[in-house]
């Protein structure tokens, strides 16, 4: 009976030796693969930390590029850029309709030597007040520009148009037609690259 017990201890010591084994392997497999995880976790992390630190980077520079943006528009109000000649006339043009004031551009000029300035010879015509409101406009341009040259002729007289002087004798006046001729040097002018 000895030798039976003995022979069911030895088996019994070595499954259980086996399962010792089996599961020490099982723990450490475990603890391997924990080791793996964490070390890929550890990786996502400092992925997502970095993500974080270009994003509020990236958010930093964008707001700066808006910034920057905003204050490049800010100037760009303050220069004429070569492609952007035919809006200001337009905008000339316009103001002049606004006005009653027909407006006529009998030359544009840009500078051939290392200033950069364009002059605008302008014609308009129209009553003495729409004419002045029209020299004022001009001269008030945002740009940096002046008149250089203003001709004003008032020789004409326009029938169509008649001031009443005295409303109870229905006595009409005709009213001088004013024509005007600029020369506008626009001195923050900006020719294309």
């Amino acid at each position: 009976m000895n030798n039976k017990i003995n022979k069911k201890t030895i088996i019994t010591l070595i499954v259980s030796c086996v399962f010792l084994i089996f599961s020490a392997g099982i723990f450490f497999f475990g603890l391997f693969k924990i080791k793996i995880i964490s070390n890929k976790i550890l990786d996502i992390e400092e992925n997502i930390s970095l993500l974080k630190d270009s994003a509020g980077r990236s958010a930093a520079l964008s707001k700066a590029t808006s910034s920057l943006k905003k204050v490049q528009d800010t100037l760009d109000v303050y220069f004429v850029q070569e492609n952007n000649i035919p809006d200001l006339l337009e905008q000339i043009e316009a103001y002049g309709k606004t006005i009653n004031v027909p407006v006529e551009f009998s030359g544009i000029t840009t500078s051939a030597n290392a200033e950069d300035f364009i002059t605008l010879t302008i014609k308009a015509t129209g009553d003495f007040k729409s004419i002045t409101m029209f020299t004022n406009y001009i001269d008030s341009l945002p740009y940096n520009s002046k008149i250089t040259r203003v001709f004003l002729v008032s020789n004409i007289l326009d029938t169509s148009a008649q001031q009443i002087v005295d409303p109870k004798k229905k006595y009409t006046v005709p009213l001088p037609v004013w024509k005007a001729e600029y020369s506008l040097k626009i001195l923050s002018f900006t020719p294309n690259q």
